[in-house]
């Protein structure tokens, strides 16, 4: 089993974190384009948890 040091994985989870944001941003953008407020809104919430995530991951480990 491969060793992997704790700022590696903290690194991985925060561009999970990344990436998951710009895939709620990216489905917020097409529902607007696509007159979907349904698709807008789950993108916004997809967008918004991600970023709570992430923020909250980051003050955990700054205590």
């Amino acid at each position: 089993m491969p060793v992997v040091n704790l700022q590696e994985m903290v690194r991985n989870k925060d561009q999970v974190s990344r990436v998951k944001e710009t895939e709620g941003k990216a489905r917020e953008v097409a529902g607007k384009l696509g007159g979907s407020k349904k698709q807008e809104d789950k993108g916004k919430a997809e967008k918004n948890l991600a970023r709570f995530r992430r923020v909250n991951d980051q003050r955990g480990r700054n205590c």
